[in-house]
């Protein structure tokens, strides 16, 4: 009788499943390790401690609003004109004042002929001259001197008589300075300019930015408000 031959088992079998990473000999497997973390990035350094700007300042200003000009406008100066200028009304006082002294030298003179004129025409007499050349002579001398002072007189200090009554100066348009005598004298004949088409130099302060005649234009001077603000 044959014996029923049963099937052979493998190694192993009815064994339980080893758990993961052991071997069937119950050997633990080296496990992979795991990688190491990246380096965490070095915090910046702190600021010195020390004066500088702060978060207000950091911020830039606002830019200024540009306002457009209406179509047709005239354009609008740059700058407006400068503190300090002289009007045009204090400069015709002004000027009115040194005029009105001068023309009272010559009528005291003229008087003076009229009043004692005998007594003048005896000196002329005595002195051996003649009566309207030394008449003329002095008329002249007096017009002459007047104005030659008054001319001096602005270039050292800025002022005529009338316009230091008046409270005004004229001075270099730079240095704010007293231009000279021989400047002045210059630039008073000058005046020629200003009167000779319709006087149009002498109103030209009135709507000129800087408030010059024509000669003040040529020679770079100003004249300045002298007089305490009201």
């Amino acid at each position: 009788m044959n014996e029923q031959q049963t099937p052979q088992q493998q190694p192993g079998a009815g064994l339980p499943t080893p758990p993961p990473g052991y071997g069937w000999a119950m050997v633990p497997t080296q496990q992979q390790a795991p990688p190491a973390p990246a380096p965490a990035p070095a915090p910046a350094p702190a600021p010195a401690p020390g004066p500088g700007p702060g978060p207000a300042d950091s911020v830039p200003p606002p830019a200024p609003a540009v306002v457009p000009t209406p179509a047709g406008a005239p354009p609008r100066p740059a700058t407006p004109p400068p503190a300090g200028l002289a009007s045009w009304d204090a400069r015709a006082c002004a000027s009115l004042l040194d005029l009105a002294v001068g023309m009272g030298l010559v009528q005291a003179y003229a008087w003076v002929l009229g009043t004692v004129g005998w007594v003048y025409n005896l000196l002329v007499w005595a002195l051996g001259g003649d009566y309207n050349t030394v008449t003329h002579g002095i008329y002249w001398a007096l017009v002459a001197g007047w104005w030659g002072w008054q001319w001096t007189l602005r270039g050292r200090t800025g002022q005529s008589l009338g316009q230091a009554l008046m409270g005004i100066r004229v001075v270099d348009i730079e240095t704010r300075q007293p231009i000279g005598p021989g400047r002045s004298l210059v630039r008073s004949l000058t005046h020629v300019l200003d009167v000779l088409p319709a006087a149009l130099g002498l109103l030209r302060p009135t709507w000129d930015r800087q408030r010059q005649t024509w000669a003040d234009r040529i020679h770079r001077t100003v004249v300045l408000d002298q007089r305490p603000p009201r």
